[in-house]
């Protein structure tokens, strides 16, 4: 039975996704200051959830009991909800700023005890965040078939892999198959497959793979019906969504065109480290 996948509204795509970006941008600055090493960092990763995306579960000591901290952007409801242990608290999102909701953030944890040092000038924009609810539904929908098909994908492997991440400020999510060794017994650093809402070169959602570095010389390859080669900001074999959606089997598709570009890379006959 075919997958059906929804179709999306360019113009409310980017709108959607450039709220979104800023929303989970405040929630992983927040989120970051939980994990002692992960403060240095620019940028924590999210998980895909059931109701939409969620910081890891992380053990934290309060009031002196160990308990989990997480943070979850729920699509639904379009509300934030700050889980610690059995505390649960809301903080709605529809009609607000990225100044709003970043101060609002800060305000609850506060309350909570949480005294968190989180530098605002990241976050000094005013105008209303713009979510379009059936829009952010859609979004939903994609990634949990993206995810599914990235485990599918997954679970054909023999390699070492990461867990699935979502990066908010790429918004894509991403797999990695680490330290990948090609023929001649080189090795890559990381090939990665993954899922994007676009970028500034490709402005529409799309599914691709890459690797880091990369082999130019990789861009004279043929690649599978309807992907494409990205040149600028990161070379990278693209598959757009649109595309993939219309397909008769969007999954084996999407499945055929990740294993083609890890074969391409398996095939490799030289590699500079």
């Amino acid at each position: 039975m075919s997958i059906l996948l929804p179709e999306l509204d360019s113009e409310k795509i980017f709108e959607t996704v450039n709220s979104l970006r800023k929303l989970s941008k405040v929630v992983t600055a927040f989120s970051r200051q939980f994990i002692p090493y992960n403060k240095l960092r620019k940028e924590n990763t999210l998980k895909i959830s059931h109701k939409g995306l969620t910081t890891q579960s992380i053990p934290y000591c309060y009031n002196d009991q160990l308990v989990f901290f997480e943070m979850e952007l729920d699509f639904h409801l379009l509300s934030l909800w700050i889980k610690i242990g059995e505390d649960e608290r809301q903080i709605p999102f529809a009609k607000i700023s990225e100044m709003e909701f970043y101060y609002k953030t800060k305000d609850l944890l506060n309350d909570l005890g949480f005294n968190l040092e989180v530098e605002v000038a990241s976050f000094i924009d005013e105008e209303p965040l713009k979510l379009d609810p059936d829009v952010l539904e859609k979004f939903l929908k994609i990634l949990h078939f993206a995810a599914y098909g990235l485990k599918l994908f997954r679970s054909g492997l023999n390699e070492h892999t990461s867990s699935l991440q979502f990066r908010p400020g790429e918004m894509d999510l991403v797999m990695n198959i680490y330290d990948h060794e090609v023929r001649d017994k080189k090795k890559i650093k990381k090939l990665v497959f993954g899922f994007s809402f676009g970028d500034e070169e490709n402005t529409f959602p799309y599914f691709y793979s890459t690797s880091e570095p990369f082999p130019e010389y990789l861009l004279d390859k043929k690649l599978p019906d309807d992907a494409f080669w990205s040149y600028e900001k990161g070379k990278a074999a693209i598959l757009p969504y649109e595309i993939l959606r219309n397909k008769n089997s969007p999954q084996e598709s999407l499945i055929e065109f990740y294993l083609s570009m890890k074969n391409e890379f398996d095939n490799l006959s030289s590699f500079v480290k």
